[in-house]
């Protein structure tokens, strides 16, 4: 008995409408799937995948969002002498006699009194159009007495301008050369995008350690899709990010790196939220054969990781204090302000605005610099939690002694 020719057309046919329904399902189920064409950028040597992988549209996209603001005109009687193409600060500000001092010259300035007042002015000027260029002076200042500690916007802006200038001073293993002004995060929004806050109480599975079920898989992004128990733990609590087990099945109370379930969950997460931040992945800061060497990661994974320890002491100095000076709206379900990851300053970009250096045209911010006393080079971070094995490349910014044995 023959097959009918026909029922095997059918069922080709058929067959290959099933196949195409398929691979269209697939490809608009995927989320974020780029279309070629696609660029690609070596990171490290080749044959080992080291790479990272552009969507040239999406690029453009980000450029409006990255886009330094033209500076204002400086006053020369208070511009500091900066080389900008060699990066050297050859003179902080220049000598401003006390009288016109801002500090004298108008009540109540706590902070930049040092600064020439018509340097102030334009400073405070440069800030209304990086914070609030809709709000105006009256976002921070009450118009009918200047002086006056209100609205609370003037107090937690008095804290912000501490914040930068600890961030430019302290921290140049991070924000170097380009360093940070209040554009970095606002971007002319009175309040960063995007910010996080604590979650509450975290369901888990009771199962294999503490596994966290907060997962959103209906979420849109990275950021809704896990829960903030990673920010928690590492960019507010400072825990040590060491998963990767030196011996077999570790249980709890191992010496770290303890490598448990739950810890390696959340640092996935945190490496998950950095690699969106930054539009890069993880072979941006690692070589994926060996992805805890140091000795084998780029210099960036270096930068990386002091910003995570400086997005935690700006979590906990300087924001996480403010909690009694917000008002209810501004805080989050658990009483606490909002605080700041990778993406408050990076917005998709692998470096804030593409590098752009707003803040030699803004001296009083802080002009940073790489640590040149061999004691300082570990800046604010306590040397035992500092990278025991770096690249060469990178070891000029951290204490010699770190230095890999080769």
């Amino acid at each position: 008995m023959t097959e009918d020719p026909n029922i095997k057309r059918f069922y080709a046919i058929f067959g290959g409408l099933v196949l195409t329904l398929a691979v269209t399902a697939f490809f608009l189920i995927v989320p974020d799937w780029d279309r070629p064409p696609v660029q690609s950028v070596q990171t490290g040597y080749r044959g080992i995948g080291m790479a990272q992988v552009y969507n040239p549209r999406e690029l453009v996209e980000q450029q409006a969002l990255n886009a330094a603001p033209e500076p204002l005109p400086p006053w020369p009687a208070a511009e500091a002498a900066y080389d900008a193409k060699g990066g050297v600060v050859l003179d902080r500000l220049e000598p401003v006699p006390e009288d016109q001092k801002a500090r004298n010259v108008y009540e109540n300035v706590q902070v930049l009194g040092d600064l020439d007042a018509d340097q102030f002015i334009r400073l405070m000027s440069a800030i209304t159009e990086w914070v609030a260029p809709e709000q105006g002076c009256e976002y921070c200042h009450n118009l009918e007495n200047l002086a006056l500690d209100e609205p609370y916007t003037k107090i937690v802006s008095r804290r912000m301008f501490q914040m930068t200038q600890a961030i430019n001073t302290n921290w140049g293993s991070h924000v170097y050369p380009a360093g940070v002004t209040c554009y970095t995060c606002h971007r002319g929004q009175p309040v960063p995008q995007p910010i996080w806050y604590r979650d509450g109480e975290y369901k888990t599975t009771g199962l294999v350690g503490q596994l966290d079920i907060n997962w959103d898989f209906g979420a849109e992004n990275v950021y809704d899709y896990f829960s903030e128990k990673q920010f928690e733990d590492y960019l507010l609590d400072s825990k040590p990010l060491n998963v990767q087990s030196l011996t077999a099945l570790p249980a709890s109370g191992t010496p770290a790196p303890a490598g448990l379930l739950d810890d390696t969950q959340y640092v996935y997460e945190l490496m998950m939220q950095m690699s969106d931040s930054l539009g890069v992945n993880c072979t941006f800061c690692h070589n994926s054969r060996a992805l805890a060497n140091w000795g084998q990661s780029n210099p960036a994974r270096s930068t990386a990781w002091y910003g995570i320890n400086m997005a935690a002491e700006i979590n906990t100095k300087h924001i996480e204090p403010l909690a009694s000076v917000f008002p209810p709206e501004r805080l989050g379900e658990m009483g606490d302000p909002g605080k700041v990851y990778c993406k408050t300053c990076h917005k998709g970009a692998w470096k804030p605005l593409y590098g752009a250096n707003m803040v030699v045209h803004y001296p009083s911010l802080g002009l940073p610099r790489l640590p040149l006393d061999p004691a300082e080079r570990v800046g604010a971070i306590p040397y035992e939690f500092a990278p025991k094995t770096i690249t060469p490349r990178a070891a000029e910014v951290l204490d010699p002694d770190m230095a890999p044995n080769q």
